[in-house]
């Protein structure tokens, strides 16, 4: 049945599954799985954590697990039950992470056998979450997710979950303090859709490389959405050797790979890269830090014909904010780029007045393209804000063409 008018993620998802129930939806350690094979997985996993976890809309379920098909898997339940995704960043220390914790308070958290020894410090046994959900290892103790999705009675009914409902909760590196969780509502992902699609080009028989780490916004955000918007394919890989990924690219036929400058280095210096049937990557994009002109030359001249695009955003940004373009790429190399539709920008002064191009200043968005706040700090996001405009603190200068 076609969800009408959309009202939620979650609706990007079920309209995919009626249109392309055959389609794969997730290529991961050799293995596709359908739209409609993962959609099985995700009703009866979604039905359990009802049940025996007492999942309800609203409620924050916490993920510290790796890229993986389990994490999509998991994000898609608990997106159709109504919750509230909090993705873990591993690299995070326990201190960091019990912060986290006792902002969002969740009572369930999926734990990968590779996090365990996190897992163990993070969140001391006998604390909240109550309900943990192994992945890859047994516990007496712990809800098996190879047990739920195999077998137990799907999900029957879909709770109203408003556009106005939270969807995500994203925290800050920490880098300056203790994480703060940005949230994000459905309404907002919405945006940051239709941006994504826009910005790179993003098409229906595209096969998206997701080995950007799945707790940040680039996954959840961006790439999950997207193609369950689109009936586009995810091929899920956790971060590898460059050799690897290559090869992940020749033998499904990837069209898009969105990573950091640094993995874009690797591919560039590749010594054997032309010994790799690369023809279907159409695109290589890259954020997080500044692209060396180097990379972008040696990429230019072993991969001929693949766009390059530099992309920008926040945490605190409901999208990417810039896409430099392609062929702006070999000439502006430090540019963040082009802002996007429907974002608007100002730079600013010490006192508060807008600076002419060529003139440095702080970057400010408006309000309408930040989130709605951090969870369980209310007024905090608004410190930041000055009379409709969120000062970032990045400093940025803008040239006569944009």
């Amino acid at each position: 049945m076609i969800a009408y008018p959309v009202q939620s993620i979650r609706d990007y998802w079920q309209n995919c599954v009626h249109r392309w129930p055959r389609k794969t939806a997730f290529i991961y350690a050799g293995q596709s799985v359908t739209y409609a094979q993962a959609d099985e997985w995700i009703q009866r996993l979604r039905g359990h954590l009802e049940r025996e976890c007492g999942l309800k809309p609203g409620d924050r379920v916490s993920f510290l697990m790796p890229n993986c098909l389990e994490y999509a898997i998991g994000y898609w339940a608990v997106i159709h039950a109504g919750g509230i995704v909090v993705p873990i960043n591993t690299r995070l220390r326990a201190e960091e992470i019990q912060s986290i914790q006792r902002s969002v308070e969740s009572d369930l958290l999926f734990i990968h056998a590779e996090m365990l020894a996190l897992a163990e410090e993070a969140y001391p046994a006998g604390e909240p979450p109550h309900y943990r959900v192994a992945v890859g290892w047994e516990d007496g103790g712990a809800l098996s997710y190879e047990a739920m999705i195999a077998g137990g009675e799907p999900a029957a009914y879909h709770p109203e979950i408003p556009p106005e409902a939270v969807a995500i909760i994203m925290h800050t590196s920490g880098t300056t303090g203790m994480p703060k969780g940005a949230y994000m509502r459905h309404t907002d992902l919405f945006f940051n859709v239709k941006h994504t699609i826009f910005a790179q080009s993003f098409r229906h028989e595209d096969i998206h490389l997701l080995v950007t780490p799945m707790f940040h916004a680039t996954a959840l955000y961006s790439l999950l959405p997207s193609a369950a918007y689109q009936g586009s394919t995810l091929v899920i890989t956790p971060p590898v050797e460059i050799k690897e990924l290559v090869a992940l690219i020749q033998e499904h036929r990837v069209t898009t790979f969105l990573g950091v400058p640094t993995m874009m280095h690797f591919l560039s210096t590749l010594r054997d890269l032309e010994s790799y049937d690369l023809s279907s990557l159409r695109l290589c994009a890259y954020a997080g830090s500044p692209m060396p002109p180097q990379t972008i030359r040696r990429l230019r001249d072993r991969l001929p014909g693949v766009a390059l695009h530099n992309f920008f955003g926040l945490t605190e940004t409901i999208s990417a904010t810039h896409v430099l373009p392609d062929k702006d790429a070999d000439t502006r190399p430090d540019s963040i780029g082009k802002l996007l539709p429907e974002v608007y920008q100002k730079i600013i002064d010490d006192e508060g007045n807008e600076v002419p191009p060529g003139v440095v200043g702080e970057l400010c968005f408006h309000r309408s393209n930040v989130v709605q706040g951090y969870w369980n700090q209310p007024g905090r996001l608004e410190e930041a804000i000055v009379d409709g405009w969120f000062r970032t603190g990045d400093l940025a200068c803008i040239d006569e063409d944009g």
